[in-house]
């Protein structure tokens, strides 16, 4: 039975593994006990880790150097299509998705779009051009992190159960993060990916410099961690289950707080009635003191199903004995 099968234990975990209050750090901690580990020293896996790291800086200059083009190429056909900063902000958003519309139709080849500015249509292959080999030279370093991240020990078993979360996610981790073995706590994690609390507050980017240093917080690094997430809750697997029970328990503490949880949209009213059976107050505004929106209990909860894959996977690189856990 793998690491993720005994985790989908959850509802009715083993006797012998009441470690903690918390239900998936217990049974965490019982797995990792379990689990069969591959032969690596520390200086191999030292050597693949900072091999994955290299590989993930160069892949993060790549996806700057690609967006740096991009916005140039958008910026440059935004100006022919009379765009001005001084416009008012309806109609610099109407131009602007007209400029989108007119790169993505130009790169299909429609004929429709080239033709509401044919002049600069050449321009858009120009710029793509320079895309496209950058573009294949990312691909090609996510193969070698892929090849990689999978030598570690017991990676390959640890992404095939895990539903919603690929070698890509799991490299981007490692590359990000280093040696979890380096970590003495997964809190330490946390801080890394931007998921801490740092004197009772989120982590988060601050303007004075000495909370700044204390928050050490990096939204590139946030922004990587947020998607890998997405991913696990956009399949029915544990990570769904925990992000979902938690928006259940952020409910219920929303309500203890004398706050009423609202949203202005009638659609996710609906949902939440359906899929968490859950009640929410339609308003036309949300105010604070008031009310609590459904889009910041559904963030709080993101950010715990982060948290509780961090901790896992910390957990397979800090295998323990169930007794001394105890």
């Amino acid at each position: 039975m793998s690491f993720f099968e005994l985790l989908n234990l959850i509802i009715s975990p083993p006797t012998d593994c009441s470690l903690s209050r918390d239900p998936h750090v217990s049974l965490a901690h019982y797995c990792a006990s379990k689990w069969r580990r591959k032969n690596m020293n520390k200086t191999q896996r030292s050597h693949v880790i900072d091999q994955l790291r290299e590989l993930q800086a160069q892949r993060i200059a790549t996806i700057k150097t690609i967006g740096r083009i991009e916005n140039q190429r958008r910026a440059l056909m935004a100006r022919s299509f009379g765009y001005d900063p001084t416009l008012p902000s309806p109609a610099r958003t109407k131009i602007m998705k007209t400029v989108e519309a007119f790169i993505t139709g130009v790169l299909k080849n429609d004929e429709d779009a080239k033709l509401l500015k044919p002049e600069m249509a050449d321009a858009v292959f120009v710029y793509q051009e320079s895309i496209t080999p950058i573009e294949a030279h990312k691909k090609e370093l996510e193969k070698r992190q892929n090849k990689l991240v999978v030598t570690l020990p017991d990676m390959q078993d640890f992404v095939d159960s895990v539903k919603g979360f690929g070698v890509n996610s799991l490299a981007v981790i490692i590359g990000e993060c280093g040696d979890l073995a380096n970590y003495s706590s997964p809190a330490k994690v946390w801080k890394r990916m931007g998921l801490a609390v740092i004197n009772g507050e989120s982590q988060r980017k601050c303007t004075d410099k000495t909370k700044a240093l204390l928050h050490g917080y990096n939204p590139q690094r946030r922004a990587r961690m947020f998607v890998v997430g997405e991913c696990l809750i956009k399949v029915r697997g544990l990570y769904k289950t925990i992000y979902d029970d938690r928006k259940k328990t952020e409910h219920a503490k929303t309500l203890a707080e004398g706050l009423v949880p609202a949203t202005t949209i009638k659609d996710t009213v609906d949902v939440w009635e359906e899929n968490l059976g859950l009640e929410l107050t339609k308003v036309k505004k949300i105010e604070t003191g008031v009310h609590r929106s459904a889009g910041h209990m559904s963030k709080r909860a993101h950010r715990y199903m982060e948290k509780k894959l961090l901790e896992h996977l910390w957990m397979v690189f800090h295998p323990v004995d169930v007794k001394k856990a105890a």
